[in-house]
This record gives C-alpha cells, structure tokens and sequence, in this order.
C-alpha cells in the first residue's frame, strides 16, 4: 500500500489492534462456552447490577434492539435475570435485574493466564 508515512502507521496499529482482539475474542469464547453463555449474555450479565433498561443496554453493548431482546429473553428463560414491567407503560420493559449476587462475577469460572 501507499500513502503518507502517518497513513501507514495508523493501517499498521489498526491491523495489530484487530490481531489483538480476535486473540482476546477466541481466548474468551471458550471460557464463555464453558459457563455456557455468548459474550453478549455476559455483557447483559455484567452491565445488569446497573438495573439499565434494555435500550440502554443495546447502546453500551452496540447491539440493536432486536439483538438486545433475544439475548434478553435468553438469559431470563434460564432464570439468570429478571425483567421487571413498567407499570406507566405496559409496552415497555422495566430495568432488569441480576438473580445472580455479584452479577456476572457469579456465572463465571476464574481463569489463570498462561
């Protein structure tokens, strides 16, 4: 490729930076798997002691609505959250809540580096 030489630094950082995070991304899908969850279940886990409503989640996670719900409804069925209604507006949800103490720490195996 050409370019300036400030061109070729920021593709070479951004390339070393992408490399890193899918390290990172393929180390912790299997501690993941082993606790039997996705990363955007332990991203719900974790941000749920915050009690934020799922539009609020959505946004900190950058997953859409519709993802957000999924995931959601996903973690409620297996008893790990608890979605509270809003009873001003029945067509919305209310904050959620983890059923866990201590939020995602609680679903997690600790894991040593190498």
């Amino acid at each position: 490729m050409s370019g300036t030489p400030a061109e070729t630094a920021a593709l070479d950082a951004y390339i070393k930076l992408m490399r890193a995070a899918e390290a990172v991304t393929a180390r912790v899908d299997g501690v993941m798997a082993a606790a039997g969850l996705t990363i955007g279940q332990f991203g719900v886990l974790e941000a749920a002691p915050r009690a934020l409503v799922q539009r609020d989640l959505g946004a900190k996670l950058l997953r859409s609505d519709g993802n957000i719900t999924v995931v959601v409804a996903n973690l409620v069925r297996r008893g790990l959250v608890e979605q509270a209604r809003r009873r001003d507006d029945r067509r919305r949800d209310g904050p959620l809540e983890s059923r866990r103490a201590g939020g995602a720490g609680g679903s997690l195996p600790v894991t040593r580096p190498r």
